[in-house]
């Protein structure tokens, strides 16, 4: 009885002495101390967040991360800006007006971009870019797919002032080309994959990229959670890339991140696997991904969107990459900041 005693003791002992010369705020590995709440959408640019909450990625670092969604990415957007929810991402729009007009998010890193998520869809009749002169063109206000088209398709076919664009929220795009009150939609998945069901002669007459455009992902966090808990912050995005960096290891791992996806934004495994193809999972903060933001910032002040003198500061000064440096350094390439 005595040597069991003495042992549970001496076990106690160094217990203690760990935690004691544990460097000051350093997280315990498993031990989940810190909640990130995630504001996501329900398309698979948003599959790597579930990724990550699923398959409890943040353990490791000593923070457990939860999701909500939302119908897009936005709506998670609006719910960090409103306090409930601490993580989101979403294209050049959105969060370059909110991070300008409320002022409490910062850009951290890229997550995501893709070139072919998204695109034109069309009826029947409209079988090239000329085919819209006269016609009504819908798009989501203030998201990539309205940057795409007014920004890329329009000037790059001549179209300017040659057709009607409206604005329609994503979700009731196809609902309002089937009755016929426009004739094209600038959109993405899942709603592109939607179309011939909806939409007899439905079709994508193009992607983004083929007009030269590459939506882009900025991950945005509450700055309170930066100012309460820097350490969390750094901890997610560590957490992100090792979830990033596991989907992209095999083909396997995609497919089980597919998987997982498919059953939180219910959809059938393989819509979900073909869906995630058009996506690429990345952590980063470049130069480039900073000019390609300025060029969105620039179309938002065309459009009287944002009123801004200079809108290279501006744009640089909604971007944080110190946090990114902490958690990995190698991701980070950026000299415009300086």
């Amino acid at each position: 009885m005595t040597w069991k005693l003495t042992g549970r003791l001496c076990g106690l002992v160094v217990m203690v002495a760990l935690v004691v010369g544990m460097p000051v705020g350093q997280r315990a590995a498993g031990a989940q101390t810190k909640t990130i709440r995630l504001g996501i959408g329900i398309d698979m640019s948003h599959a790597e967040w579930v990724l990550i909450a699923e398959k409890d990625f943040g353990r490791k670092y000593g923070i457990r991360v939860e999701y909500k969604t939302f119908e897009t990415g936005v709506g998670g957007l609006d719910a960090v800006m409103a306090g409930q929810m601490d993580v989101g991402a979403v294209s050049e729009l959105a969060g370059l007006i909110a991070a300008s007009k409320r002022g409490n998010i910062v850009g951290v890193a890229r997550p995501w971009y893709s070139g072919t998520i998204g695109g034109l869809a069309a009826t029947k009749e409209i079988r090239s870019p000329a085919d819209l002169v006269g016609k009504k063109v819908a798009v989501h206000p203030g998201s990539g797919s309205e940057f795409f088209f007014r920004f890329f398709f329009l000037p790059k076919h001549n179209l300017e002032g040659k057709l009607e664009v409206v604005n329609v929220p994503v979700p009731e795009q196809l609902q309002a080309m089937a009755r016929g009150d426009i004739q094209a939609a600038s959109t993405w998945y899942p709603w592109l994959g939607r179309l011939p069901q909806v939409v007899a002669g439905g079709h994508v007459l193009q992607q983004w990229q083929d007009s030269g455009y590459t939506s882009q992902h900025t991950l945005w966090m509450s700055k309170r959670l930066v100012a309460e808990d820097r350490q969390a912050a750094v901890a997610f995005l560590r957490t992100v890339r090792d979830a990033i960096d596991w989907a992209n290891a095999s083909p396997t791992n995609w497919a089980e991140m597919a998987k997982i996806a498919a059953k939180a934004f219910r959809i059938p495994e393989d819509l979900a696997l073909s869906q995630l193809n058009y996506n690429k999972f990345v952590l980063d903060l470049t130069d480039d991904f900073l000019r390609h933001q300025m060029k969105a910032a620039e179309f938002a002040k065309q459009a009287g969107l944002l009123q801004l003198a200079d809108l290279a500061q501006h744009v640089k000064g909604l971007y944080d990459p110190s946090l990114l440096k902490e958690a990995a350094p190698d991701r980070v390439s950026v000299t415009l900041m300086k």
